[in-house]
């Protein structure tokens, strides 16, 4: 039991994102884990087993590759690694990994008449951006001609960014009179004393998953969430709907939401738990459309078989 709980603490350390407000950090290292839990659930055991042994691969200044947990936590641990290397606690590793840019894509709206979403066309996302960087992580993934170092590097990328772009905020840049150039996010957008409107986002399935009596360790907390996320919306509900390698698409359904749901909260106020829970319904969906997505990619680059 000892030595299940340090790895346990291991783990929860080890994946634990940024917390300061930026633009670029995305969902908590909770709701990343869960998107990859989904995900592994959906992998064949030889996708699996590949996608560890690439991991095990990686270059030492990384540290993408812990051996001292399982072959499981060291998969989830990988979707949250984009988040752990902006730390300024490992500098060479920052310098080398960081990409602060890769993770959104902002398009440009603002509230037109009677509320309805306008977009503005005159503002335009980055070249780099959370969708073009999942085709060339996801290109590098597929190539057996890379080095499995790379390769290694490109499937924490892809299982990260495959959960960065449904968080509807990570698409968004809202457009008013504060924000003449876009709201970066939601982070120009505050709320109360904790929380702006992104990080509250961010912080959604935890917020709306609290630990239950049976969960003893992280593993368990995140293997509930998954289970409970993938009873609600099964697979045979959402496969019509992944499109599955189309990642602007994936982008763009997250950009509706951002237009419908996240500002329907006012400025300087604690969300309500009715909205906390609308919130929670918008994009728990998508949290699911996520790691069934990521599974078929991984299936088909990895081995499905």
């Amino acid at each position: 039991m000892m030595r299940r709980t340090k790895r346990a603490a291991l783990f929860l350390a080890l994946g634990a994102a940024v917390l300061a407000p930026s633009h670029a950090v995305a969902w908590d290292a909770l709701g990343h884990k869960v998107v990859a839990r989904i995900a592994w659930d959906g992998m064949t055991p030889k996708a699996r087993e590949a996608a560890v042994a690439l991991l095990r691969q990686a270059p030492a200044l990384s540290d993408l590759n812990v051996e001292s947990l399982s072959d499981r936590e060291e998969f989830l641990y990988a979707a949250t690694w984009p988040d752990v290397v902006k730390s300024n606690a490992n500098p060479a590793r920052r310098d080398a990994y960081n990409r602060s840019n890769w993770h959104f894509i902002n398009w440009f709206w603002e509230s037109g008449p009677g509320g309805r979403a306008r977009e503005r066309t005159d503002l335009v996302p980055a070249d780099t951006n959370a969708v073009e960087r999942l085709g060339a992580m996801s290109a590098v993934l597929r190539d057996p001609a890379q080095p499995d170092s790379a390769r290694a590097i490109a499937l924490a990328w892809v299982l990260h960014l495959g959960g960065d772009v449904v968080q509807p905020l990570h698409t968004s840049g809202r457009v008013s009179p504060t924000e003449p150039e876009g709201d970066q996010g939601g982070n120009l957008y505050k709320l109360n004393g904790r929380h702006n409107l992104h990080s509250y986002w961010d912080g959604l399935i935890g917020s709306n998953n609290p630990w239950r009596p049976g969960d003893r360790t992280a593993e368990d907390y995140i293997e509930g969430i998954a289970e409970r996320i993938e009873r609600q919306d099964p697979y045979a509900s959402l496969r019509g709907s992944l499109q599955t390698g189309d990642f602007l698409a994936w982008a763009r359904r997250s950009y509706g939401i951002a237009q419908r749901v996240p500002y329907t909260t006012p400025r300087g106020q604690e969300p309500s738990a009715a909205y906390r829970e609308r919130a929670y319904r918008a994009v728990q969906p998508e949290v699911a459309r996520a790691g069934y997505r990521l599974a078929a990619m991984l299936n088909a680059a990895l081995g499905g078989e």
